[in-house]
């Protein structure tokens, strides 16, 4: 017979865990809702401002309840914190430019996916785990494949939604982005989100051998061409191949390192034909805006003349940065709002500083440093990978504004964790129960 302290042990032990489930399920519902909103751009066209409302105050409430029912005081007391931060950003700065609330609901959001993704990273509920991993999957790539068809259609649209007009001022923007919206074209935050998805499909080929996630990767790097944002091009080839490198030291990943050195070499020494036969190449495919931003990269690499966008966005990163030197301790604190010749919106990093000054900085550094802490608690062999994907988050939160862009957080943080979790942890336990055996 079991005795009364164990009898009570083991239902202590059962409640805890029919808590800990409860909480986290609260909290992968949250992260349900939210991708559901804002991950699917079809979805716009059928949800109106009440039901996005809803949709979002049901899930920022379920997510708080979770964190209260896990009694993840640290996370809600973090979220709080950094959340408060960027209010203060918005209302200095960015309410200059956004005059509305929902800036601030999209930042409040892109958190709850970071600290969704690290919670759900730590629960043992497979099932869990894995749909929403196949969810959010299946989500991107239905996603881009229709934002390949649509882009092949509207060539500039992702980068129209993003702008918030068209090209064309002839034309009515309303009317084009419900046009975009029920083609299921990405934007440009969605596109960034789905950029995240390249290496992470990736981790999973090399290691699972799986080869629909080559397909998968294949259809995502597609979209980012289509898309015609250059930045997202170059940092998606660059996080595919550092993340493809990131393997376990051996005969082939050493040949193939050196292969890579040695195409690099070359290309460096040839360089001015490769960026003309890469211009050439994307004028020919009739992807005009990014032929334009390539050159504009060639002039600036080879001839180290910064113009057309690149030169544009030097000078409102300066902008930025002029006004932290003038006061770095405060920034623009005192001032209580910016101006548009103060802050050049196109960084958040460099807006940041110019904004809130060495506080500001304090509580960037604190917070990647956070993240970074709870990545090096994970095995070696996944957190190489996931560490390849968070400073590809860096380099896109230094040169283009990221807060009111959930779809990023969710690419970046979220995806990368569901992943981990979904297979490499269940590869581990596996690896531990066969050692037991022997």
């Amino acid at each position: 017979m079991i005795a009364k302290k164990d009898y009570i042990l083991l239902l202590k032990r059962y409640v805890t865990m029919r808590i800990r489930l409860k909480g986290e399920m609260l909290i992968a519902v949250s992260m349900f809702l939210l991708i559901f909103y804002l991950c699917i751009p079809i979805s716009m066209v059928f949800l109106n401002s009440i039901l996005i409302y809803l949709i979002v105050f049901f899930a920022g409430g379920f997510f708080v309840a979770g964190l209260v029912i896990l009694k993840k005081r640290k996370y809600l007391i973090s979220h709080l914190i950094i959340f408060i931060f960027m209010f203060f950003f918005w209302r200095i700065t960015w309410s200059v430019q956004l005059d509305s609330v929902s800036y601030v609901c999209y930042c409040f959001v892109s958190l709850c996916f970071v600290f969704g993704g690290m919670i759900l990273y730590t629960s043992e509920n497979k099932a869990l785990i894995r749909g929403l991993f196949l969810y959010l999957t299946m989500v991107y790539f239905i996603t881009a494949v229709t934002s390949i068809i649509g882009l092949n259609v509207y060539p500039l649209a992702a980068r129209e939604l993003a702008r918030g007009s068209t090209y064309d001022t002839s034309l009515d923007f309303t009317i084009y982005k419900n046009i975009y919206r029920r083609m299921n074209i990405a934007s440009w935050s969605q596109i960034y989100g789905m950029m995240f998805a390249i290496p992470v499909s990736l981790m999973i080929w090399k290691r699972k051998g799986k080869p629909l996630y080559i397909v998968f990767c294949i259809a995502l790097i597609l979209s980012m061409i289509a898309s015609q944002i250059t930045f997202a091009v170059l940092l998606s080839m660059v996080l595919a191949v550092a993340v493809y490198i990131s393997r376990k030291k051996s005969r082939k990943t050493i040949i193939l390192s050196l292969a890579l050195l040695i195409t690099a070499a070359i290309l460096l020494m040839n360089l001015e034909y490769f960026l003309t036969y890469t211009v050439e190449l994307s004028k020919e495919a009739g992807l005009d805006f990014l032929t334009t931003k390539l050159n504009d990269m060639k002039i600036l690499l080879l001839y180290r003349n910064a113009v057309g966008d690149a030169s544009g966005r030097g000078a409102l990163y300066q902008t930025s940065l002029d006004t932290f030197f003038r006061n770095p301790v405060f920034g623009l604190l005192i001032e209580g709002k910016a101006t548009h010749d103060q802050i050049g919106f196109h960084s958040e990093f460099f807006d940041l500083l110019g904004t809130l000054g060495i506080m500001g900085l304090i509580v960037i550094i604190t917070s990647l440093m956070g993240y970074y802490g709870f990545l090096r608690r994970i095995e070696k062999d996944i957190r190489r990978d996931l560490i390849i994907i968070f400073i590809g988050f860096i380099g896109l939160f230094v040169f283009n504004p990221v807060f009111n862009s959930p779809q990023i957080f969710a690419g970046a943080f979220l995806y990368p964790l569901l992943a981990s979790k979904s297979y490499f942890h269940e590869e581990k336990e596996r690896d531990k129960r066969k050692r037991g055996m022997y």
